[in-house]
């Protein structure tokens, strides 16, 4: 089931989005995107749990925890699991004067730049006017483009590129070039 919405996106002290996640036009998962402001803080929560074969059973699971205060980014945690194992995590700090950052164990600044768009905001906010999105996980920026009206292609760290397209100024739909297919997120809740 997909929600239409008429008019502008509502702007909520709170919103959630639901997504189905589909390789080879099967159902393998869900990813579910918050966003709430309290005590004027941003919070998002971006959180997926799938579930699919490829030679074995694989389980993968991916948390984006990202904190805003004025419109900037001031903290940001990820982590990924496959079959429980902890494969990859970020943390990234603003210490008030530069950003800390711990990608895979390896600690970084960044510095000179203060981050207003990152890839937990991709869900919640078209990217109109931006070449350049904060990867949370990866700890540095990717290149984004319009491709057509309302989609946006993404170039990952490794060269792939992920789709991403908007409804109303919201994501409806994200397609990820992964080595197992194209892995497509489809929104089916919006609340």
């Amino acid at each position: 089931m997909f929600v239409w919405m008429t008019g502008p996106a509502p702007k909520l002290a709170a919103q959630q989005m639901n997504y189905e996640v589909v390789l080879n036009n099967k159902r393998i998962g869900s990813l579910e995107a918050k966003k709430n402001l309290r005590d004027g803080l941003l919070h998002y929560l971006i959180e997926s749990d799938v579930s699919f074969r490829f030679l074995f059973k694989m389980n993968l699971d991916f948390t984006y925890e990202t904190t805003y205060q004025n419109d900037m980014l001031i903290k940001a945690s990820t982590r990924n699991r496959v079959n429980e194992d902890v494969r990859g995590s970020s943390k990234v700090t603003w210490n008030g004067n530069y950003y800390l950052l711990e990608v895979k164990n390896d600690r970084s600044v960044l510095k000179n730049i203060k981050i207003t768009y990152s890839m937990a905001a991709l869900y919640f906010k078209e990217p109109k006017q931006i070449g350049q999105v904060f990867s949370e996980r990866y700890g540095k920026f990717l290149s984004i483009k319009p491709v057509t009206e309302h989609r946006y292609e993404l170039t990952m760290p490794d060269g792939k590129k992920n789709y991403y397209s908007y409804e109303n100024g919201i994501c409806h739909a994200v397609e990820l070039d992964q080595s197992v297919g194209t892995v497509y997120f489809k929104l089916i809740s919006l609340k």
